[in-house]
């Protein structure tokens, strides 16, 4: 087991294009949307896949999984005193700084333990053996980023877990989750059945003392076309009722649109696999994770329904009359509303849902951040609306993830694109707020 630990800050960054970050509360607020912060390549990396997690005192953490030999981040953004303030980034951990062993390329977000530990994944690197598919890239990694005793001082990178492409898979593209007793759950998007290669289920058991080892285990492999309705690349996990691990994955079911599945514990060490539904071309092509509130699981599709020919759509998986049923909330079209939703949703008490959609499959469109609000009466129909459209450079563009409640009460996530960086004709990508 092995520990880096490197700092970078961002305050000279920063004040080189301070004009690009700063926008006034009065503006804001009639704008309804700002960028607070635009990655600039080189300098501080880019491509913010994943989400944002935020600490108590609103201060937000992300990834970068860096294109073009730019660097791979976990970033640490501090709010201003005030709405309309300029936010302040601190690079935590740089990965690469001994080859590729600490993995590269972090396409998942972060998560906290009560501790202030983050975890989370790298799609590539680390010490996986001659399986790896791609060779000296690496199979993934699993990594905890520690805090420093002192604040202002450095983090501590400890790689858990090098992925082998052995029974355990490869490509852990998603986040992790945690559970009360520590153990961290997540999934590989490849490796795992040998005939197959279609994805993995795992779990990262924490040693009983300090400094130990952690456990890998893995509790799924799937079979995707060959088992004909298990799925193949798992795109996310979400705690149910009961103890029991909920996802989905983006392929393979009855018609290789998808499917949502659930991993029970039995108590004896082993977990229970069911899937809970398929998807089918008028249901939505392509789940992107769930949600769990008030006795449902709600997600999004990246394409699909409206007879296969819609943007995506918002669903929800509810239990009726002794069985779980899938009701399609909204459907995305081409056009106005900006379709192909890729991130999972986030819900407030009073169940309204809020999300994002890329728009990556609408010529010119850079997709948009949207609310659906419930019905009054029930089984009445969601109402949609569209609290933001993006717009070229320096605008952010094409959100591929959720968004987080933060300081100020106002949602938080991030564009792969966009912003004031350039390199190579392509912006890297930025950090954004909304006010709902």
């Amino acid at each position: 087991m092995k520990s880096h630990k490197v700092v970078l800050r961002a305050s000279a960054l920063l004040a080189a294009f301070a004009f690009c970050c700063f926008i006034s509360a009065k503006s804001f607020a009639a704008r309804n949307e700002a960028v607070i912060y635009s990655f600039q390549g080189e300098a501080d990396g880019g491509a913010p896949y994943a989400g944002l997690t935020v600490d108590k005192a609103g201060n937000l953490y992300g990834t970068t999984a860096g294109v073009n030999n730019q660097p791979d981040n976990v970033f640490e953004l501090s709010p201003p005193a005030k709405l309309g303030g300029i936010w302040t980034e601190t690079i935590l951990y740089t990965f690469g700084v001994n080859g590729n062993t600490d993995g590269f390329e972090p396409i998942g977000g972060v998560i906290f333990d009560s501790a202030g530990n983050l975890y989370g994944t790298t799609k590539f690197g680390g010490t996986g053996g001659p399986n790896c598919q791609f060779g000296s890239s690496g199979c993934g990694t699993v990594f905890e980023l520690s805090p420093p005793s002192n604040s202002g001082t450095t983090w501590t990178e400890t790689t858990l877990y090098s992925f082998q492409n052995g029974s355990d898979g490869e490509l852990p593209q998603t986040g992790l989750i945690l559970d009360a007793k520590g153990n961290l759950y997540g999934t590989t998007y490849l490796g795992g059945n040998k005939s197959c290669a279609c994805g993995t289920v795992f779990e990262l058991t924490p040693p009983a003392e300090a400094g130990g080892e952690w456990t890998e285990s893995t509790l799924y492999r799937f079979n995707g076309y060959l088992g004909g309705q298990d799925g193949q690349g798992p795109t996310g996990l979400a705690f149910g009722p009961n103890g029991n691990l909920w996802g989905t994955a983006g392929g393979g079911g009855a018609e290789n649109c998808g499917t949502i599945f659930r991993l029970a514990p039995t108590g004896t060490g082993k977990w229970k696999y069911s899937t809970m539904y398929s998807f089918v071309p008028q249901a939505g092509i392509g789940p992107n994770g769930l949600i769990y509130s008030q006795g449902s699981f709600f997600g999004t599709t990246e394409t699909g329904s409206n007879n296969g020919a819609g943007g995506g759509t918002v669903f929800e998986l509810s239990y009726k009359a002794g069985e779980w049923r899938e009701t399609d909330l909204f459907v995305f079209k081409f056009g106005p509303e900006e379709g192909n939703p890729l991130g999972n949703l986030t819900v407030d008490a009073e169940g309204n849902l809020y999300g994002t959609t890329s728009g990556v499959d609408d010529a010119g469109k850079d997709g948009t951040v949207f609310k659906l609000a419930p019905p009054a009466v029930k089984g009445g129909a969601w109402t949609e609306t569209n609290l933001y459209t993006f717009q070229p450079a320096p605008d952010g563009n094409q959100p591929r993830s959720g968004l987080v409640f933060g300081k100020f009460g106002a949602l938080y996530g991030t564009t792969l694109y966009g912003g004031t960086g350039n390199n190579g004709g392509t912006s890297d990508g930025t950090v954004f707020v909304v006010l709902p």
